[in-house]
């Protein structure tokens, strides 16, 4: 029977099943190609009804050609941003898919590739490529080429020198210069374009830039300035050699110091061109610190009117009349000023309304309120009386912090103040040849300071009994008080009352300091009192080089401050009995939980042993203590002290106690 014999009902249904799978191929295709293929289906369709079989199969291979084409589009663009988007897990599947519709076309093999390329693996790159050149058609001339260019490029990719910086992010190398020292990161700098490019755009890599004398790469830190200077934030040249100072300088001068708030310059001779580095980088400028050894009055009066937010000046020469002059008529801002001698460490003991510096703030004294816009902190050494008064008497109400040094021929040559070594024979005259009326002056301006919180003096015979008297005596809010050389000695009697009564200190430093046991007793007799309209609230104490004085005469007192905190004895005159006496006495002191001992031979095993017994200690320091040994410091072992050990300038471990 012929096909056109066939009965109706089986013709019929064939139709049917052909018509279902047509639609069913429909619905597979695109969205948007819906249109364009209904019209390609009539057409196939109508050929199909025709018996025209041979001819529709041809129609339906045209048409999938065309749909597979359009798939391997959409999968090879989604496969590309997926890789941009750095998720190659997805991308990797659709180039996968790629490959497996069509295995003999170029397209699907290049796209995986260039993944692997995009990951940085050329070796997996390249043979992704190599498999695209065995399976492709011979015909298809342009992607085999396509190919080959890209297993070559690969390959060339795969033999350079691969630059790990070039492609790390920028936080990624700030953490890395970070972990460098400041020489390295200049080095790093040097390697080449790129990592210079690199390095300069990380900006907390190069806040502090301190170039000292004799580093062997000092001369190119100074020329590398101009590619960080916007990132410093603090800039330093310690006794560099003149010519290097004067490159420094220009470059302060000619740079882009946006961001500079602190300076540190010093070496032999600063020229009045020098200063001339101000007038643009000192805009920004808080704090200004010039040791040399000769400083012209001209250049830092230009310099310091151009410093308009300054805050904190530091000259290495002794003050005289003129420099302050200067300092007050072009510093309004000025907070802490120093002449000769470092500041102190005062922040540590100040209340919460002197911690926060940088803050106008208001303070209550005992006659009125003032508004603190003032110098807060001042440390000079007097040449001559009359030089410091001026300042004194315009700053009273706001000097929290005082440091002087004013010595005569009580003291002896050659001391060490504060790292600063200075021979005195050649000022130390002056205050002998002063007239009474300049010193009854200085007296007069030392006694207008009631808002001290904090008195460091280092002072001979005549400053004893001249100004620092009065200075204590209306000193009612001091917090700490350190006194050096000869101030115990030569102090007056009533004086030790007056410090033994000032009821806020809370901290007594005798350093250097030579006295009698009568007058120390004084003191402590004073601090323990039952006279006190206060308690004391003295919670630390330290004994610097001062053999002659005699600690086992106050040890009864010491043990009955109520607030006592901790303990410090740097070579000072005490026996092993003495200590052994202490230790046992504070025992059960409430509050007491430091100490530290110093270059004191009478301490040793038994000494420890007796220390470990306190019940609230929490801290121990010991250094340079030469008849210790592991059999005492095994007393603080199970205990919850923090025990630090120093031979020198090297800790001891536990290991090799």
């Amino acid at each position: 029977m012929s096909k056109r014999a066939a009965s109706p009902t089986i013709e019929t249904n064939s139709k049917r099943n052909k018509s279902e799978h047509m639609t069913h191929f429909i619905h597979e295709v695109p969205e948007n190609n819906k249109d364009t293929c209904f019209l390609h289906l009539e057409h196939v369709q109508d050929v199909f009804k025709n018996d025209r079989f041979s001819e529709t199969v041809d129609l339906c291979d045209s048409a999938m050609d065309r749909i597979l084409h359009q798939q391997l589009k959409i999968l090879d663009i989604r496969a590309a941003s997926l890789g941009m988007m750095g998720n190659f897990k997805k991308a990797d599947k659709d180039a996968s898919l790629m490959v497996h519709l069509a295995p003999s076309q170029s397209i699907g093999y290049i796209r995986m590739g260039d993944l692997w390329m995009l990951r940085g693996n050329q070796r997996q790159a390249m043979e992704v490529y190599q498999s695209g050149l065995k399976h492709i058609k011979e015909e298809e001339t342009k992607g085999h080429e396509l190919l080959l260019l890209r297993h070559q490029k690969a390959m060339q990719k795969r033999n350079e020198p691969f630059d790990i910086i070039a492609h790390l992010p920028y936080d990624i190398i700030n953490l890395i210069l970070l972990q460098l020292t400041l020489g390295e990161r200049f080095q790093f700098l040097d390697t080449s374009k790129t990592w210079r490019n690199k390095g300069c755009a990380c900006a907390p890599a190069w806040d502090h830039i301190w170039i000292l004398n004799g580093h062997e790469s000092a001369e190119r830190f100074v020329q590398l300035l101009p590619y960080i200077d916007q990132h410093i934030i603090e800039l330093a040249g310690i006794d560099l050699d003149q010519s290097l100072l004067d490159t420094l300088f220009r470059q302060l001068s000619n740079g882009q110091f946006n961001r500079l708030r602190r300076c540190y310059m010093a070496g032999k001779e600063i020229q009045n061109t020098h200063f001339d580095a101000f007038t643009k980088a000192g805009k920004t400028l808080t704090e200004l610190h010039l040791s040399f050894e000769d400083i012209s009055t001209v250049g830092l009066k230009r310099a310091l009117h151009a410093c308009t937010e300054l805050r904190n000046l530091s000259i290495n020469r002794g003050c005289n009349s003129i420099v302050m002059d200067i300092v007050h008529h072009n510093c309004q801002k000025l907070k802490r000023l120093s002449y000769g001698i470092e500041f102190l460490n005062t922040y540590d003991i100040y209340d919460d309304e002197i911690k926060t510096e940088k803050k106008e703030k208001t303070v209550v004294s005992a006659a009125a309120t003032v508004t603190q816009s003032g110098l807060q902190e001042l440390a000079v050494e007097i040449k001559r009386p009359l030089d410091i008064v001026p300042t004194l008497n315009q700053h009273h109400s706001t000097i929290r912090s005082l440091s002087m040094k004013a010595i005569d021929s009580s003291v002896s040559d050659g001391i060490v103040f504060y790292d600063i070594s200075f021979l005195i024979g050649t000022f130390k005259f002056e205050l002998e040849e002063a007239n009474e009326k300049d010193l009854d002056t200085l007296a007069k301006a030392c006694r207008s300071l009631r808002e001290l919180r904090s008195i460091h003096l280092y002072a001979g015979d005549i400053a004893c009994k001249t100004f620092i008297p009065p200075l204590l005596q209306n000193a009612i809010h001091l917090r700490w008080l350190s006194l050096s050389s000869g101030c115990f000695v030569n102090l007056p009697a009533e004086t030790y009352t007056v410090i033994g009564n000032l009821p806020y200190l809370q901290r007594l430093t005798i350093d250097r300091a030579a006295t009698t046991d009568e007058k120390m007793k004084t003191l402590f007799d004073a601090l323990v009192s039952k006279d006190r309209q206060l308690p004391t609230v003295l919670e630390d104490i330290r004994v610097i080089e001062s053999k002659s004085f005699r600690v086992d005469s106050v040890i009864d007192h010491l043990v009955q401050l109520p607030a006592l905190k901790h303990l410090s004895f740097n070579n000072a005159r005490l026996s092993e009995q003495d200590m052994l006496n202490l230790a046992k006495k504070l025992q059960y002191h409430p509050r007491f939980c430091s100490i530290t001992l110093e270059d004191m031979n009478s301490v040793k095993d038994k000494t420890l042993i007796a220390l470990a017994a306190i019940k609230q200690l929490k801290q121990i320091h010991l250094e340079d203590l030469l008849f210790i040994s592991s059999e005492g410091l095994k007393a603080f072992k199970g205990t919850s002290i923090k025990l630090t050990v120093k031979k020198g300038y090297h800790d001891i471990n536990e290991k090799d106690l």
